[in-house]
Order: structure tokens, then sequence, then C-alpha cells
């Protein structure tokens, strides 16, 4: 199964689900989950390692997490 074929997947089952204000996709799934953990409390520092990013690339992530969340 390669990437394309899962980003298909994923769009079927958006599809289904009726979900048609967005494009379910990995990068709209990442974003959301990202933005669960920063509303539940996950310390930044383990977000940002979960998203695997570096400490400057969180720096701008951060800003629109929080936009994301309501916060900033």
């Amino acid at each position: 199964c390669t990437p394309r074929n899962l980003e298909y997947v994923l769009d079927e089952a958006g599809k289904r689900a009726k979900i048609t204000r967005v494009q379910v996709g990995f990068e709209t799934l990442r974003w959301t989950c990202a933005v669960r953990d920063f509303k539940n409390g996950m310390p930044d520092d383990q977000l940002r390692r979960k998203l695997g990013l570096s400490k400057i690339s969180w720096r701008e992530t951060s800003d629109k997490i929080q936009r994301l969340a309501g916060v900033g």
C-alpha cells in the first residue's frame, strides 16, 4: 500500500462519514491530533517530540497550534 493509496482511503472514509468541509488526509489528522493534545495539556516538549520537530521548527508550529486551539 502506497502513501498515495492511503490518502485515497482516508478521502473515501471522510466522504462516507459525510465530512465535507475539509479533505480528510494525513496532514489534517496530524494537526487535529496536535491541537487535541495541546488542549489536553500535553507538555510542549513532549508534543514537539511527538511531531518530530526541532526546537527551531517548534517555535512557529507552536504558535499555529495555539491559534488553532483558540488560545493565541
